[in-house]
């Protein structure tokens, strides 16, 4: 029978107040909150010390928000949720 070894199971959070978006300080951006998460299995387990694979989420709840603005009509969306899987192997 295989032990099954999960490390370093993460969640994170990113808050971020609210800011003027402008120079001229005419209109202010909202707060947002972040959350990302990543959990990693030991490939050690199976006799492959030293590798693992995980699976990291940015933006896991896929919260809407703007990230950053240069005047009243130019305006960027924060990303959207992101999913991403890694190997890593040690020979």
């Amino acid at each position: 029978m295989v032990e099954r070894k999960l490390t370093s199971p993460t969640v994170l959070s990113d808050y971020t107040g609210s800011s003027y978006g402008d120079p001229a300080n005419s209109f202010k951006v909202g707060s947002y909150t972040v959350v990302d998460a990543l959990v990693r299995y030991d490939l050690a387990r199976v006799g492959m010390a030293g590798s693992n694979v995980a699976l990291h989420v940015n933006n896991l709840f896929d919260r809407e928000y703007v990230a950053s603005c240069f005047n009243t009509y130019g305006c960027f969306w924060g990303a959207e949720r992101q999913v991403v899987a890694t190997a890593t192997f040690r020979f």
